[in-house]
């Protein structure tokens, strides 16, 4: 709103808050980071769970592995056994048999040890999804507060233009988001007629 004189009315107002000393842009800043923080936060919080969940699962197939490969050592050493004397039994001898079925048994009981642990972790990060996406949602707003802040109050051009930048970058996640969870629940609908 400009006067007859002149003078921008809106800019006179708004000049206190816009200077270096005032604490709008600071806050806005704060706020900035804030939701910056929240956001990085609460998208590397899952895939902290699921390299655990990997883990786990590589230990268990490590050791299925390490089983099956025992188990063709124990048979080339018996068919190095029986090929040294023509006359022995066919097969593993009864000793190496014995210690092959108690390491078995160990590492059946620490594979059910491991796939318990695997389905507990399992259950808690699914439980945890919802308390990531709350965090995401608040990270989101907090950070939509500060980039308005720097397009609105922005002391200088460049936080204004960077504050649209967010701004704009946000609702394009924004639709992405809404794009991807409507096509994903038109893909779980059951088909007509029923199930």
């Amino acid at each position: 709103m400009v006067s007859a004189s002149g003078e921008n009315k809106i800019g006179l107002l708004l000049s206190p808050l816009t200077t270096r000393h005032s604490p709008l842009p600071w806050l806005c800043t704060f706020l900035f980071g804030i939701g910056t923080f929240l956001i990085v936060l609460f998208f590397f919080l899952p895939v902290v769970d699921s390299s655990g969940l990997t883990r786990l699962r590589d230990r268990i197939e490590e050791g299925n592995r390490k089983q099956t490969r025992l188990d063709r050592q124990m048979q080339r050493q018996a068919e190095k056994d029986r090929l040294k004397d023509k006359d022995g039994p066919i097969g593993p001898n009864e000793e190496a048999r014995k210690k092959r079925e108690t390491e078995r048994a160990d590492w059946d009981k620490e594979r059910e040890r491991l796939e318990d642990l695997y389905e507990d972790a399992h259950n808690s990060a699914l439980a945890r999804t919802c308390f990531y996406t709350w965090g995401m949602f608040f990270g989101f707003l907090i950070l939509a507060m500060g980039a308005v802040g720097f397009l609105s109050f922005g002391p200088t051009t460049s936080r204004r233009v960077f504050g649209g930048i967010i701004i704009t970058f946000q609702i394009i996640v924004i639709f992405a988001a809404i794009y991807a969870n409507f096509n994903l629940m038109r893909a779980m609908r059951p088909p007509i007629g029923g199930l």
